[in-house]
């Protein structure tokens, strides 16, 4: 048997996966008997005659566009010399030549691989890989691989940039000094959430069965008009079902929809009347109104269509001494189970917040100033709590409280709205720090605390996620930013209550009540998600869905923190390996740039074994051209 020989190939270039003709001498006429292959891998003969065979030429394992890619043809074990000729891949290469395109692939071949084509100057590209799955704490441990090719059929020249990655710092090393006092009240109200919930389950029946219907008819009882300022009440302060510090506290100010209450230990040099009045006035104004139309209406356990609001220092005790942060207030749920039930209970709504202390005699020094700034927000965020336990046990009768990083995300968001009441600001209204800080207090109130908890997830998004289970600042922060792209995208400001009151009057919970308010499948609005948070006031042109309308990003943590600080890894067009991490719920953030004018290069992603992702995981690859 004479040695096959090709002598040429059409056409040029072949593509990975699509039809091809070589023609030569001493093929065999029957296709079987010729065996050919593509940079050694085997291709499919579909007829034959002894100078030309017809194939489909074979998809290699993610190679890039190569100009002399190896073609050879065997006939009876006998192989010919090989032949060589410009190849690209098949259908997985980036069509992005416009800046602001992008895509979100989903199939398994797309996901897998991506082909960067040559480049005729400077290019970069942003890539994330993610994973999309709704199951709280999954890890998609992946690879990424990328292969220069020497294909410039695309481009011309070559490249010239070292790869680089960007710092990884300990998370807590890194976040800014506002994170330390937020950690505080975040870990003691994450406890009392998870508590609510086993409560819930457990004991939720006999709550029903107690106050039954009437529990969510707001009205003024005899009891409400026999109360008085001045007047001196008893109550408790819980600190479980069972267990409570019993206070006596005088009304200092009587609102429409509030009680402002001071326990009688607290100390001397605190809140003024005028105080007391300004804060329930703050409530009745603006916390009330919005939160109820948010979020749905809270309950009137006691029947005087108040929320108690108790200044004590039960909750400075709850602080140590010398602590970087303070538990600011809180919203038990604990209050709306009967006596019979939970002893500790005072049968109503309330409101429980820490009280100026200047001379440090409850654990540490706080001044008004700081107390008042300090809890503004809390109380907006805590009452959406209250709302939101008292709207699953007494109108929907769900099976259990909301997941923690759902009802938290409601209750930042609550900050939010709230703030806007406050300072006459809108959604949707792309707000710049000159903007929503033109009152440095509402702002310090209602808005940093949310960018603050934001910059945390921004500084780690591969192993931080919106829909963890951990509760941490970073899930908070994420969540918050989340939910609000979501209301942005979704809804418009005349119209976002009717998707955050369905998140709250429902039986359903976590990513399923998410999915079902929105209307859409969590792996369909995280990756837009993510692209917006690089994208946003970044990247003109980008599509609007790639944005977020309510707030500039970027000018908000240029003006609070110097940059932007969303963590990217930044990769040139070379070899090269890199192993990671992704949470679900999140991605890793890719820049893959090159200097001038750049060759072909393939980016494959895998599991770190090399096998392909996992389709339990819905995993993504998120692409966006950038200027």
């Amino acid at each position: 048997t004479l040695a096959p020989v090709i002598t040429s190939i059409s056409p040029n270039p072949v593509r990975e996966g699509f039809a091809a003709t070589l023609t030569g001498a001493n093929f065999d006429p029957v296709a079987a008997n010729n065996t050919v292959s593509l940079d050694g891998v085997a291709g499919t003969v579909t007829s034959a005659t002894a100078t030309s065979l017809s194939i489909v030429v074979p998809a290699t394992a993610c190679l890039p566009a190569r100009d002399a890619a190896q073609f050879a043809v065997s006939v009876g074990g006998v192989a010919g010399p090989a032949f060589s000729h410009p190849a690209i891949p098949g259908d997985s290469s980036v069509s992005l030549l416009a800046t602001a395109a992008h895509e979100i692939r989903s199939d398994a071949a797309s996901v897998e691989c991506v082909q960067f084509p040559a480049q005729a100057g400077a290019s970069s590209f942003l890539a994330i890989s993610a994973v999309t799955t709704g199951t709280p704490g999954v890890i998609g441990s992946e690879r990424l691989s990328r292969t220069a090719g020497s294909s410039t059929i695309f481009g011309t020249g070559g490249f010239n940039i070292a790869t680089s990655f960007a710092p990884r710092r300990p998370r807590r090393a890194r976040s800014n000094p506002e994170l330390a006092r937020l950690e505080v009240h975040r870990e003691f109200e994450s406890r009392l959430r998870e508590y609510e919930r086993e409560l819930m389950k457990a004991r939720g029946h006999e709550a029903r069965a107690a106050f039954g219907a009437r529990a969510m008819q707001l009205n003024r009882s005899a009891s409400r008009a026999a109360m008085a300022v001045g007047d001196t009440i008893t109550l408790k302060v819980p600190t479980s079902c069972t267990a409570a510090n019993t206070i006596t506290a005088v009304i200092k100010a009587e609102g429409t929809f509030a009680r402002a209450v001071e326990d009688t230990a607290a100390p001397a040099g605190g809140f003024t009347d005028a105080d007391y009045v300004d804060i329930v006035t703050e409530f009745d104004s603006d916390i009330f109104p919005t939160d109820t139309m948010y979020f749905g209406a809270p309950s009137d356990l006691d029947s005087n269509s108040v929320t108690v609001l108790v200044y004590t220092p039960q909750v400075n005790l709850l602080t140590p001494p010398g602590s970087g942060g303070f538990v600011g207030g809180f919203f038990f749920a604990v209050d709306m189970f009967p006596l019979a039930t939970c002893p500790a209970s005072n049968e109503g709504e309330y409101f429980y917040s820490l009280v100026p202390d200047p001379n440090g005699d409850f654990n540490n020094i706080r001044t008004t100033a700081t107390v008042r700034q300090g809890t503004r927000g809390i109380a907006a965020h805590e009452f959406q709590h209250l709302i939101n336990a008292a709207q699953r046990l007494f109108v929907t009768m769900a099976p259990s409280f909301e997941e923690t990083w759902l009802n938290e995300g409601l209750s930042h968001i609550a900050e939010e709205v709230v703030g806007h009441s406050v300072t006459g600001l809108t959604p949707g209204s792309n707000l710049d720090f000159a903007t929503s800080a033109a009152s440095i207090d509402d702002y310090n109130a209602f808005y940093f605390q949310n960018l603050a908890r934001l910059e945390d997830y921004l500084a780690d998004p591969a192993s931080q996620s919106p829909i963890d289970a951990d509760d941490d600042l970073a899930t908070r922060g994420a969540i918050w930013s989340f939910l609000r792209w979501i209301l942005d995208q979704e809804a418009t400001p005349a119209t976002e209550t009717t998707i955050t009151r369905d998140l709250v009057i429902t039986t359903l919970a976590g990513v399923t009540n998410l999915e079902t308010a929105v209307g859409k499948p969590l792996e369909e609005l995280l990756p837009e998600w993510l692209l917006a948070l690089f994208a946003d006031d970044f990247v003109p042109g980008v599509n609007s869905r790639l944005t977020i309308p309510s707030w500039d990003m970027r000018d908000q943590y240029v003006n609070l923190f110097g940059s932007y600080p969303l963590v990217t890894t930044t990769l040139g067009y070379a070899d090269g390996t890199s192993d990671f991490t992704v949470v679900s719920g999140s991605g890793r953030y890719f820049l893959i740039s090159s200097g001038g004018a750049s060759r072909a290069m393939s980016a494959r992603f895998t599991t770190q074994a090399g096998s392909p992702l996992a389709s339990s995981l819905l995993p993504r690859i998120l692409l966006l051209r950038l200027p």
